[in-house]
């Protein structure tokens, strides 16, 4: 969990990896999207838990 962790933190890092999620997340959740990358860059330590929560949402939307 901890690479997981590490992983995703250097995701966030990336501004790129940012827009290419909101393009492929769609119009539907763009706005809650926003809000949870939003919090997420404020440095949460459970930023996988986002991350799982983002992975349902681009499958929801996909």
């Amino acid at each position: 969990m901890a690479i997981v962790n590490l992983f995703f933190k250097s995701l966030v890092m990336s501004d790129n990896i940012f827009y290419i999620l909101l393009f492929l997340i769609g119009n539907k959740s763009r706005i809650y999207f926003v809000r949870i990358m939003s919090r997420i860059k404020r440095g949460l330590n459970n930023s996988w838990l986002f991350f799982s929560f983002l992975t349902t949402l681009i499958l929801l939307n996909s």
